[in-house]
């Protein structure tokens, strides 16, 4: 689709991202936009949790949601991390870097801050453009 320069395109399979972006079209061509990519990416990762979340009687409740989030966080940056490295490259980028530190700030303020559900797909999708 010509994203990306013939002579960068071994670059962009070396680092990693052609999963996510492949992912993230795979969710896009079924159609239903953006509402309905969050929503096909949401029943996946409630799938990929399931064993963790079974503990909850409503994988829906807000202690249930928070769990799968702080997991896809978790996953998230383990995915960050193992591409900067497998690239060589410090584990820093500006979309990391604000994402981290929003996290602290959630960390720090948890009885009245929280990072709303869209942020961490939103950044997911920056960091792999990025």
């Amino acid at each position: 689709l010509q994203f990306v320069p013939e002579h960068k395109i071994e670059e962009l399979r070396q680092s990693g991202l052609t999963v996510a972006i492949s992912n993230m079209l795979s969710l896009a061509a079924e159609g239903g936009g953006p509402k309905g990519a969050m929503n096909r990416m949401v029943a996946q990762n409630k799938e990929k949790y399931a064993e963790a979340l079974a503990e909850f009687d409503d994988i829906d409740s807000k202690e249930a949601t928070k769990v799968r989030q702080q997991m896809f966080q978790e996953d998230w940056r383990k995915q960050m991390a193992e591409d900067a490295i497998s690239r060589g490259d410090s584990p820093a980028s500006t979309t990391v870097d604000v994402t981290m530190k929003i996290e602290q700030m959630q960390e720090q303020n948890a009885d009245v801050f929280a990072i709303p559900d869209y942020f961490v797909y939103m950044s997911r999708a920056f960091s792999t453009l990025e």
